[in-house]
């Protein structure tokens, strides 16, 4: 049962990427344990991520996560990409050819890291959180088993969601889940996504 705990290797990879600019983080075929990997802009500035791509080998590249730990409430989402405001965004970043395993049946928050926004449902569980960031291409990517959604979104723009696989997000008699959650953000393509086995409708709220 003893399972490695990948966050601090990849966070420091990404880390390392950003800032020699070689902008290319590439998981080979594996399964990584992961706790809460952010992209955000409170340590670096936001352009620094422009172009940096995270990519794998297809669905055999899988970001898996751990099992239940204390959670700090600002930890959300298996990978965020975390602006802080209208003036402070995170940008141009390309997820792809990864799979995302929830692991919801060892997966729940200690502490309540707070529900979405308009309480559509809980951070912690998302596989992808956006705030506050433009010019993201998620594509060839796998969500499943899990106990939220593939991708949250609030006040993004620019937003590009294709080719992608949802599945097995929850069962019958469990919660309703929403396999993607848009919230106050504009100008976003969702086109050639494959939704299988999931309770919840796509929730599109604040949106033009």
């Amino acid at each position: 049962k003893f399972k490695f705990d990948d966050t601090k290797a990849i966070q420091d990879a990404i880390t390392l990427s950003v800032t020699n600019g070689l902008k290319d983080v590439f998981f080979p075929g594996g399964t990584y344990n992961i706790r809460n990997v952010k992209l955000d802009s409170a340590n670096l500035e936001p352009k620094d991520y422009s172009g940096i791509v995270l990519r794998g080998s297809g669905e055999s590249s899988v970001i898996k996560r751990l099992p239940t730990h204390n959670n700090p409430q600002n930890e959300y989402g298996i990978i965020g990409l975390l602006g802080t405001g209208e003036t402070n965004r995170v940008q141009g970043v390309t997820i792809s050819n990864l799979g995302f395993d929830g692991n919801k049946t060892e997966s729940f928050p200690i502490r309540s890291p707070g529900a979405d926004t308009y309480g559509i449902g809980n951070k912690y569980f998302d596989a992808i959180a956006l705030e506050y960031a433009d010019s993201v291409r998620i594509t060839n990517c796998a969500f499943y088993d899990g106990f939220g959604s593939a991708l949250y979104s609030l006040n993004s723009n620019k937003l590009n969601i294709s080719n992608n696989r949802v599945y097995q997000l929850s069962k019958p008699y469990e919660s309703d889940i929403s396999p993607v959650k848009i919230s106050e953000s504009s100008r976003v393509i969702i086109q050639g996504n494959l939704f299988e086995n999931c309770s919840g409708a796509l929730d599109f709220t604040g949106i033009e």
